[in-house]
């Protein structure tokens, strides 16, 4: 869980409205003790939505 919360941190991107489906892969507390959740999954369908 430590590792995907900061790879996520290390990312730029600009924001963008989209919508999309993704399998769930991990889901689980951080392990910093902030009770914040983690979640990690891989797109099946992705589109912009203007």
């Amino acid at each position: 869980m430590g590792r995907v919360e900061r790879a996520v941190a290390r990312l730029r991107w600009p924001a963008q409205n989209v919508e999309f489906v993704a399998k769930r892969l991990l889901h689980g507390e951080s392990p910093d003790g902030t009770g914040t959740s983690v979640l990690l999954g891989t797109p099946l369908y992705a589109a912009v939505v203007d």
